[in-house]
């Protein structure tokens, strides 16, 4: 995903150095995000943009993973809620999330919902 514009208001990172040799092996952050613009691979005409995101992340780098204990995104007075992993395990990468949001309405799910990503799907 191509992030053109970011305003962070709040970020707070740790990193726990567990190992004998002192090296880091994991980053815990908070991070809240406001006016996020994207367009990723360009699938749109022109970039979209979200009203604010909220995430709490844990980085594992041996074995590699990223886990998502909260992730609040705010658009258009509706939220939506994520959780979950992304992993990289030996026979390939494990992908595992949640999501529940409280409504979305039609003409915002087209604009979110790329022409370009997979003709014909969205008759």
């Amino acid at each position: 995903m191509v992030i053109i514009g970011v305003a962070a208001r709040h970020h707070e990172a740790d990193h726990h150095r567990d190992n004998k040799d002192g090296h880091s092996i994991d980053l815990v952050a908070q991070v809240t995000l406001s006016g996020v613009q994207a367009n990723p691979a360009d699938l749109y005409p022109a970039p979209i943009t979200i009203g604010a995101a909220e995430a709490d992340v844990r980085v594992t780098l041996d074995p590699f993973r990223v886990t998502i204990g909260r992730a609040q995104i705010s658009d258009n007075g509706q939220t939506l809620l994520v959780e979950g992993e992304v992993a990289a395990e030996p026979e390939g990468w494990h992908l595992a999330l949640d999501g529940q949001m409280d409504s979305l309405a039609p003409d915002r799910l087209l604009t979110l919902w790329p022409s370009a990503a997979a003709p014909n799907t969205r008759r």
